[in-house]
């Protein structure tokens, strides 16, 4: 097998499209949960504001990590879902352009990348 050929085994789309879903609530219930928590009080020493300021910087770049990765785990989903529609076949997907694929995948990595490209 050449390294730009793939096969795919439509049923597999499927099922990786249900495991997205999964990671998806996960996600969506790790965000839930850290919306409802609140800064510890730790009182007004020098100390106790640098570590709650600390603990309000790490929550807020944890949630956007979070959103990040569900904006991830979405574009993948619909990804593996047009996928799945349009490839009901191995032969189907065998003969689709790598390009059209590559392109369908992009959203993907823009949300890994929090919407960078990388030059492409």
């Amino acid at each position: 097998m050449a390294a730009d050929e793939m096969t795919v085994d439509p049923l597999s789309l499927l099922d990786f499209e249900q495991t997205i879903q999964a990671r998806l609530d996960e996600s969506f219930t790790a965000i839930r949960t850290l919306s409802q928590t609140h800064s510890p009080a730790l009182g007004t020493f020098i100390d106790a504001r640098q570590t709650a300021d600390r603990y309000v910087g790490l929550h807020e770049e944890y949630v956007a990590r979070l959103n990040r990765l569900v904006a991830a785990l979405a574009a993948a989903r619909h990804a593996t879902a047009g996928f799945a529609r349009e490839y009901r076949t191995i032969d189907e997907f065998n003969r689709a352009d790598a390009e059209k694929i590559r392109r369908a995948m992009s959203p993907v990595s823009e949300a890994v990348d929090g919407g960078h490209t990388r030059g492409r």
